[in-house]
């Protein structure tokens, strides 16, 4: 007496609460999706299957979005403020601000980041730039945002790996910081360039010539980078 089944698999939604971030997104399942203005700082109740996303505030349903896959964003830009209002403002100047605490290519890169009609969709990416000081130390972000400037890559992402790219490739990545090879093992064999002539000696060699060589041979050393 049962029906055939269904050929489609059935798709089983997930439920989660989330909260509604300064930038206007929340985050489920690793996706981002915006939401108005008021509703920031606000706890929502979330049901997502494979094809859409449906958001709940208070049991009535506030928005319905297309799903996306992890770390993609659904962003509606009718979501943020139509005009550029002191609220939505001061987040955006404090990281201007903190930004050029950390040097001035920082605050040029934030102040270009934030340029935009809509500010605030870039806030996730503002807070990643202010992390990488603590992460990598000033100089070297510095050194980033001048160098993703110069060639317009104006992605926080983009600055970390030419940071990373830069660790990667230094010596000191591969020698530890300090390390003095001693003159009794590699250096010994180091002769100046007079050593190689093609004078000929007598048996036993120059051995005055051999300790006049080692004597002006400095020690190998390997200093980490000062940056």
């Amino acid at each position: 007496m049962l029906l055939p089944l269904s050929a489609e698999r059935f798709d089983i939604p997930a439920f989660a609460t989330c909260t509604v971030h300064r930038d206007h997104h929340i985050m489920f399942k690793k996706g981002g999706y915006s939401l108005p203005t008021k509703y920031i700082g606000k706890e929502v109740d979330v049901r997502g299957d494979s094809a859409l996303i449906r958001v709940y505030y208070k049991n009535q349903l506030i928005k319905t979005m297309e799903r996306v896959a992890a770390g993609k964003r659904n962003t509606d830009f009718n979501d943020y403020p139509k005009e550029k209002s002191a609220y939505a403002m001061r987040d955006v100047e404090y990281y201007k601000r903190k930004a050029a605490e950390g040097g001035t290519k920082q605050g040029e890169f934030m102040a270009e980041l934030l340029s935009g009609d809509v500010p605030w969709a870039f806030i996730r990416q503002a807070q990643k730039l202010l992390r990488l000081n603590d992460k990598y130390g000033p100089t070297r972000v510095e050194v980033a945002c001048q160098r993703a400037l110069a060639f317009g890559l104006m992605n926080v992402s983009r600055v970390e790996r030419i940071i990373t790219q830069a660790l990667e490739n230094s010596p000191s990545q591969t020698k530890p910081a300090g390390i003095v090879t001693p003159l009794s093992s590699a250096a010994r064999f180091v002769r100046s360039p007079d050593y190689f002539s093609h004078q000929k000696e007598n048996d036993h060699g120059n051995n005055n010539r051999i300790e006049a060589a080692l004597e002006s041979t400095a020690p190998l050393l390997f200093v980490d980078d000062p940056a």
